[in-house]
């Protein structure tokens, strides 16, 4: 059985579209081949200067952070540091990445698989390292995502695709069946196309052919995601999901109210 951890910037992806991100469910993809998570540990910034005169902040915050904690991970807390610069304004400091570098480096030395959840380029040097010594490392992110730690993970999971793990809010898109794919092979004869997406979290995340498809009509599209799409780019793009039961000859279910995401 493979051991695996998982170590999460919470600061980082909270400002960066994973805010209200279910750790339930990044368990699961982290695990989704059997394998036994040995440490997890998310980093979340907390201002207990701003705590000691704002009760609702201090009463959600401590309240989500034992949320947490009743998922199984440990909550490390990193306290909001506020400096002064030259002109005397202040700026909050609680950059987590320093505490989860130590404690990747020596909490993972009999671990098989790291997921490592941030954007955070300074992280990089980190991957490798841990690489060197034998271990996998996947990267998982929403919104700006360093393009170096992308290319230095063994494989980057864009968290918008994985279903269930995105706060429905942060989608954007109204009614059921709320899905998160790629968008690809357009035919302009048919103005038909295909949408590449996980239903499910399939055991082997790399391998597309395990993800479901669905085809749109482009009328049911918005313009830019053609466009995209005839300029060999694969937009990735938010729709609802028709599964009402599919009629005779054909395959596969529609996507509507297509947009980029």
């Amino acid at each position: 059985m493979k051991r695996v951890g998982i170590f999460v910037d919470g600061s980082n992806v909270q400002s960066n579209g994973g805010f209200g991100m279910d750790y339930n469910v990044l368990r699961n993809l982290a695990t989704r081949d059997g394998a036994m998570p040995i440490r997890m540990n998310t980093y979340i910034a907390y201002d207990a200067r701003r705590a000691d005169t704002d009760p609702v902040y201090r009463d959600k915050n401590l309240g989500y952070h034992e949320a947490l904690r009743r998922t199984g991970f440990k909550v490390v807390i990193k306290t909001v540091k506020w400096q002064r610069d030259e002109e005397g304004n202040e700026h909050p400091k609680s950059n987590a990445d320093l505490d989860m570098a130590v404690d990747m480096l020596l909490q993972t030395q009999r671990l098989d698989r790291v997921l490592l959840c941030t954007g955070d380029g300074d992280m990089t040097k980190v991957v490798t390292a841990l690489q060197d010594r034998g271990i996998r490392v996947d990267v998982l992110g929403f919104n700006n995502v360093s393009r170096e730690l992308r290319e230095t993970a063994d494989q980057y999971i864009d968290g918008f695709m994985v279903p269930g793990l995105p706060h429905a809010e942060q989608l954007a898109q109204g009614g059921f069946n709320i899905h998160v794919g790629i968008a690809h092979s357009y035919d302009p004869e048919r103005n038909t196309g295909r949408i590449s997406f996980m239903k499910d979290i399939p055991e082997h995340i790399w391998e597309t052919d395990q993800w479901q498809l669905a085809h749109f009509f482009a009328n049911r599209a918005d313009d830019d995601v053609i466009e995209a799409i005839e300029e060999r780019r694969h937009p990735r793009v938010v729709f609802n999901l028709d599964e009402r039961p599919l009629e005779e000859g054909k395959p596969l279910p529609a996507a509507q109210n297509i947009s980029i995401f």
